[in-house]
């Protein structure tokens, strides 16, 4: 990715930068700062809530006198493993905060992290199949979580749970014209050390 910073580093701390091209996704990336990739995927990766990357846009802005940073990105949505196969983009973002980033010592690694992805995906019925009309609309893509965690170079801390809402969509293509819609939602907890 290029990247251009639009607020150089200020004397309270805060800068900011914008992100164009294959990016990381809102929380893998800054998860794996805990859990090394080297390892395995972290949990959400193997769950297949997402991909490590995708391409699009992002900002990237870290907070004054070491309170955190936020990170927010448009994305493709189909990950780095596929081409681009509808017209529907993501958004998400996540929020560190650090409230204790000024202390010395391992209570100034503590880190919450809030985040959010929303997600839409072109219908397996984007053009008609059998009897089953053409559906433009988008269908649900939504992640979302939490993250606490401590990261010392004497010890690492960290919890997590995500949740994820998709519709999955079934027709029988030789008698209905629309096809049913179902919401399916699950759930992913981790903990490390």
């Amino acid at each position: 990715y290029g990247q251009y910073d639009y607020v150089r580093e200020t004397a309270d701390g805060l800068k900011a930068n914008v992100r164009l091209g294959m990016l990381h996704t809102p929380i893998i990336d800054y998860e794996e700062q805990f859990w090394p990739r080297g390892i395995a995927q972290v949990a959400l990766e193997q769950a297949g809530f997402f991909t490590a990357a995708d391409l699009g846009a992002a900002t990237l802005v870290t907070l004054p006198n070491k309170f955190g940073e936020l990170y927010a990105t448009v994305l493709n949505g189909n990950g780095y493993t596929q081409r681009e196969t509808d017209r529907f983009k993501d958004v998400g973002a996540r929020l560190t905060i650090t409230p204790f980033g000024n202390a010395h010592g391992i209570g100034g690694t503590f880190a919450v992290t809030p985040w959010y992805y929303k997600g839409e995906r072109g219908s397996d019925y984007a053009r008609q199949r059998g009897t089953v009309l053409p559906v433009a609309a988008g269908r649900q893509k939504d992640r979302y979580g939490v993250h606490v965690g401590i990261r010392d170079p004497r010890i690492t801390l960290a919890t997590q749970v995500a949740w994820r809402s998709d519709v999955v969509e079934t027709a029988d293509t030789t008698t209905a014209t629309v096809p049913t819609a179902t919401k399916h939602d699950g759930r992913v907890v981790s903990a490390y050390t």
